[in-house]
Order: structure tokens, then sequence, then C-alpha cells
């Protein structure tokens, strides 16, 4: 059986750095990722503060953001890009990497809102409630979470699937 691919086969992790600090300055407050085939993470940026001083630092709401990982694994099959609200009260948003018919990883982008369905402050009063975090400084993370419209989130999946697309095929 062939080895799994890695978009580190294709791409240095210098360009992809290159490439993700282009769409930090294009794109700030949006968290964007690759992880590979096994969700390791290959590369990140912009992780939400409420995702790294918050949920992923606490067993229990990390629990939450892996199983929101799997999902959207399990769903990339069958879909272009798959959009998913996790139990966090956040949003991601993925599409798998695809190279000569092999998925290769996979593009998040997220821990955002989206317009029309933002999650209300009450969710994250009792969510700071039920996993003990610091109420205050936890609310005033929450307030300060990006809301995406349709149209930038269809435009920002785009520009990045044909940026990574066409420097692997180059």
């Amino acid at each position: 059986m062939e080895p799994k691919k890695s978009i580190l086969d294709y791409l240095t992790l210098g360009t992809l750095e290159a490439i993700f600090d282009s769409y930090c300055t294009d794109y700030e407050g949006i968290c964007i990722a690759i992880n590979d085939m096994d969700e390791n993470i290959i590369i990140a940026r912009n992780f939400h503060t409420i995702c790294s001083n918050f949920h992923r630092a606490n067993a229990e709401t990390e629990k939450l953001c892996i199983e929101c990982n799997k999902y959207i694994t399990t769903f990339l099959e069958t879909n272009d890009y798959i959009e998913y609200k996790c139990k966090n009260g956040l949003v991601d948003i993925a599409f798998p990497l695809i190279v000569e018919e092999q998925r290769i990883g996979t593009f998040y982008i997220g821990q955002v809102f989206v317009e029309g369905d933002v999650t209300p402050e009450s969710f994250f009063v009792e969510h700071a409630k039920k996993h003990n975090f610091n109420n205050p400084e936890y609310l005033k993370v929450a307030k300060s979470i990006k809301t995406l419209d349709r149209q930038k989130i269809d435009s920002l999946v785009e520009r990045i699937k044909n940026d990574i697309v066409s420097l692997i095929t180059l």
C-alpha cells in the first residue's frame, strides 16, 4: 500500500508560512489551518483566544473541539466543503486538499460566527458557568469573535483552494 501523502510532499513549510501570513493580513480574525490525514496540525494561524485560552485548555471543552474535527473529517469525503457549528458555539469551515485524486489533508477556516446564525451571549454565559471559565474574561473574548457573511466565506474558500492547488501543480 502506498504511504499517505502530505501537503508537505508538495509544498515546503516555508511556502505555507508565506501563504498563511498573507491570508492573516487579508483575513484578520479568522483562524486558518491545515491538518494532515491523521488530524495533526501542519500549520495554523490566528487561533482565536477563546479556543486557545479556554476551549482547548479545558479537558471537557477540548473533547468538543475534537468531536467537531472528527465530524468534519467524516463528512468531507462527500462534500466540496463543510460548515459545522461546534458545541463550543463557533463555526468551522473545512475543505479537503486533493492532489491527483488523493486526499492529502484538510484546510480549516473558522472559529467565527456566520451572519444570521450568531451564537447568543446567553450560550457563552452558561458555557462559562458549566466549565468554570472566568466569566468576564470569557465573555469579553466571545464578543470579539468575527462574523462572516456567506459571500465572504464562499470567496475565501475559493481563493484558498485556487491558491493551494495552483501552487501544488506548478
